[in-house]
């Protein structure tokens, strides 16, 4: 059922003439043809007790929602409502209406203590057969009772074993506040694609239930079993927790599942539930999973001496999304060295309760909790290795006919590669390290084999155990030529097109001014034979610029760049965004891709390019060559696709080494988190209607309008020119700007010439800051938001080799009156670097000769060469 369909034109609605949840329902039924009147024919009473908290905004879509009811509400459903201390009009929203429905609506008040202390207080006063648990920010579809009531009259019979209902969970659906939008997207909407599903307990397998909210119990079950919310204070698992403590009592009876109830879960767009709050607390990773976790594992263990498939299931799966985010990434930002220690053990200790099968057996199509997630989760937590493999073909070189495996493991297994039943010995390898919130999780191994060019037919065996080959997500046990072509060639494209040696250049589609620009007029200029075209959008700023000095171009996204990308051999690019390197999204596999870069990679950007297939890797520094190659780094890339060139664009660079102008250039890099998404084929994003609201904003507005600002420009005679990033560009009309500060975009200026021009820069963290160290020019760091940058929260980048302190070109401060002081230093020593850092400058760059474009053209003819 298309519910996202549905549901769309809700968001052209104003909502001034119907109610907003009304028009839900009715959207919903008219579509269905469900609507009908109410009716008091039920066979069940249920109470629905709702802890409240600070929800003003949300109680009246809830109430809305519920006394709507097609099963009448009066007859069949009392709310109970608990006020755990609210300091917002929640109260008199509840008062309202219960002067409406006194009979139907109880309202509570106690001093705060929690979601569970509020449950529990409610559930004490409970006196109807069944009870659920709905939230008071969510809402439920018009017809949720009666078809829970349907669903009960139907298989529910009290007393008889194989059909006793002892919890009857219901359709979660999301409702995002943003944009009134509706999506059945929950990772466990497989639970629901049968219009009804009965289990007995023993065989829940991986039909998971983790919400009270949207489940009913029998209330004579939780009395007779004494089962309450734990009232301590966790942060997501306390639902879950009494639904396995409840679980675990029972020896007979059924569990169902029913996809007509839909229940709507609301994603607030402040982002301020429960749950969204819940990651940003120690007791995230510390009480909640010892309390709610590991001591219910640990006594059901020591009663029974093992524990249920069920729910080791459940515990896997909360804990894969842990497993998951912090893959590759630091720990939790709010955990100190000694607590993420203990996170880690009480981790471990979980997983001794997590049998090896449950983990290696887990559907990874629920949550992405894939193969190397279960392979580092048995190393790292577990200590123990997987019971068989899987090697992933991941990558073909059609030219050198060399073939990339890729496997998991510990870094110490025996790896047996046969082609026709011989072994081969590796041509190339390459380890790299993956880790879970800092510490080491497992080893991701690369093999490259030379293959025959004959037929042939593939096998593995590592560490002597069953290894399966994965070819496009084809688990087999050998794989032949064949499958190797059909997986990574197009033999109907390239190889027939005229343009089959042709060259595509380009830096962002929006705009040249880069490396890619720069080694095309070397090409056009030195080696006119070769067939290049370079694209950029018509509508771009350089275009004018461009097509009059000559170049070939291409209107990026038009039919005739779509042929000749089709058909060309090469895509070179200073930019490594799908839109670039994957243009037809999986559809055309056989073309070379050389990333010249944009900035100098300094941090730890490998959860980023280890996606992207690259060809060729250009870098411009011994210590960023390294941190990419070398054995163990968190880099896929290696020596074989890897090389130390230099950039392009800095060869135009080095006739004005140490010459500028009295200029002050501030250029403030981006944050993924204060950008919207990207728009479709294009570097676009969308802006965020609070980014003025940031400390982003906010610190670079201050410094931009402070009064020492000024009067060190007037005093030491200089301009400044504000110049954000190209993905913050669109924010400059929100900052106030004195007059006196010139601002700059691409359309505005090339970058080149602002890097020859200026005397000083401050940025914050931008690569740009390698520019003028190639010039030998000053450079101040501005990190007022130094504690979050590198916790992978704010943006894409993690702490690498790179330490500005130590490998700098410039103070680092943290704040504004401090990065006055060092800018006043500075212009105090006319400018110039102080020795140190212009020490550090000489020593970095491997390439000051103005040769670049050639070791670069160069490496990119050895990708044809066999």
């Amino acid at each position: 059922m298309r519910i996202d369909h549905i549901y769309d034109k809700t968001k052209y609605y104003t909502g001034q003439t119907i109610p907003f949840i009304k028009r839900v329902c009715i959207d919903y039924s008219r579509t269905h043809r469900i609507w009908r009147k109410k009716h008091k024919n039920g066979q069940y009473q249920y109470s629905v007790v709702v802890s409240v908290y600070n929800v003003e905004k949300y109680l009246d879509d809830f109430f809305k929602s519920i006394v709507d009811q097609t099963l009448d509400f009066k007859s069949h459903i009392w709310l109970i409502l608990v006020d755990d201390g609210s300091t917002d009009s929640s109260a008199s929203i509840i008062k309202k209406w219960q002067k409406l429905y006194p009979d139907n609506i109880t309202y509570l008040y106690k001093e705060n203590g929690g979601l569970n202390s509020a449950r529990n207080y409610g559930l004490k006063r409970v006196k109807t057969p069944w009870v659920t648990f709905i939230d008071p920010d969510d809402f439920v579809d018009v017809t949720y009772f009666s078809h829970v009531d349907n669903f009960l009259k139907k298989h529910h019979v009290e007393g008889v074993a194989d059909k006793e209902i002892k919890m009857l969970a219901c359709n979660l659906i999301m409702y995002y506040e943003h944009n009134q939008r509706f999506f059945n997207k929950h990772p466990l909407k497989f639970k629901f694609k049968e219009k009804e599903s009965i289990f007995k307990i023993q065989k829940l397998n991986h039909f998971m239930q983790l919400s009270v909210a949207t489940a009913f119990f029998p209330v004579n079950d939780l009395i007779k079993k004494n089962i309450l919310f734990d009232e301590r204070k966790w942060a997501g698992f306390d639902d879950a927790n009494l639904i396995l403590r409840y679980l675990n009592l029972l020896d007979e009876g059924v569990i169902a599942f029913a996809s007509l109830p839909r229940y709507y879960y609301r994603k607030r767009l402040a982002k301020n539930s429960n749950v969204d709050l819940g990651s940003l607390k120690k007791e995230k990773y510390l009480a909640e999973p010892r309390e709610s976790q590991l001591e219910l594992l640990e006594a059901i263990y020591k009663e029974k001496t093992n524990i249920p498939y069920f729910m080791q299931q459940i515990i896997l799966y909360n804990s894969s999304w842990q497993i998951k985010q912090f893959l590759n990434n630091p720990p939790p930002f709010c955990l100190n060295p000694k607590e993420t220690e203990e996170y880690q053990a009480i981790l471990k200790n979980i997983f001794k309760y997590i049998d090896q099968d449950i983990i290696e057996n887990y559907d990874s199509t629920i949550n992405g909790f894939n193969w190397e997630h279960k392979v580092g989760t048995l190393l790292c937590l577990k200590n123990i290795k997987p019971s068989s493999q899987k090697v992933y073909i991941y990558e073909y070189d059609r030219v050198k006919n060399q073939l990339c495996l890729v496997y998991l493991g510990k870094g110490d297994e025996t790896e047996d590669i046969l082609v026709n039943g011989i072994k081969q010995e590796p041509v190339f390898t390459k380890n790299t390290q993956l880790t879970f919130a800092g510490k080491p999780f497992c080893i991701r191994r690369q093999v490259w084999i030379q293959l025959p060019e004959a037929k042939y037919t593939l096998s593995c065996n590592m560490d002597e155990l069953d290894t399966q080959l994965i070819v496009e997500g084809r688990e087999l046990s050998h794989i032949k030529k064949a499958d190797i072509e059909s997986a990574f060639v197009n033999c109907n494209l390239s190889n027939n097109s005229p343009y089959k040696d042709a060259w595509i250049l380009m830096d962002r589609d929006i705009h040249a001014d880069d490396s890619a620009e720069h080694l095309y007029r070397y090409i056009k200029n030195n080696y006119p034979a070769q067939e290049i075209f370079f694209a950029l959008r018509k509508t771009s700023s350089d275009w004018k610029r461009l097509e009059a000095e000559g170049f070939n171009l291409l209107d990026f996204g038009s039919k005739h760049h779509e042929r000749i990308l089709l058909g060309c051999s090469k895509i070179i690019s200073s930019h490594a965004d799908h839109y670039v390197t994957d243009y037809f999204k999986g559809l055309v596999k056989d073309k070379h891709f050389v990333f010249l870069q944009h900035g100098v990679t300094k941090d730890n950007i490998s959860r980023w390019l280890n996606s992207q297939k690259i060809d060729l890797f250009v870098t411009t520094t011994h210590h960023e060559y390294n941190s990419i190659v070398a054995d163990g780094s968190p880099y896929m890339h290696s020596k074989r696709n890897t090389f130390l060139t230099g950039f392009p664009r800095h060869d135009a660079l080095v006739p004005f080494i140490q010459q500028h102008e009295n200029t002050i250039l501030i250029m403030p890099t981006w944050r993924q988190s204060l950008v919207g998404k990207v728009i479709g084929k294009t570097n676009k994003r969308r802006p965020l209607g609070t980014f003025m609201q940031s400390q982003y904003a906010q610190a670079w507005q201050s410094f931009l309008i402070s009064d020492y600002l000024k009067a060190l420009t007037e005093k030491f005679k200089m301009n400044i020119i504000f110049f954000p990033h190209m993905n913050m560009q669109m924010y400059i009309p929100f900052f106030t700007i004195p007059n006196y500060i010139k601002v700059l975009s691409h359309s505005d200026s090339s970058i080149q010439n602002l890097f020859k021009q200026a005397s000083i820069m401050i940025t914050d963290y931008s690569s740009v800051a390698f520019e003028m160290a190639f010039l030998k020019k000053a450079v101040l760091y501005y990190q007022f938001d130094q504690e979050t940058i590198f916790s992978g929260a704010a943006h894409l980048t993690l702490k690498g080799y790179f330490d500005y302190e130590r490998d700098g070109f410039g103070p680092v401060v943290l704040d504004e009156n401090t990065l006055l002081k060092e800018l006043e230093q500075i212009l105090k020593n006319n400018a110039q670097p102080m020795p140190n850092y212009l020490q550090r400058m000489e020593d970095l760059f491997q390439f000051r000769d103005g040769k670049n474009c050639e070791r670069v053209y160069q490496s990119i003819l050895e990708l044809d060469k066999k």
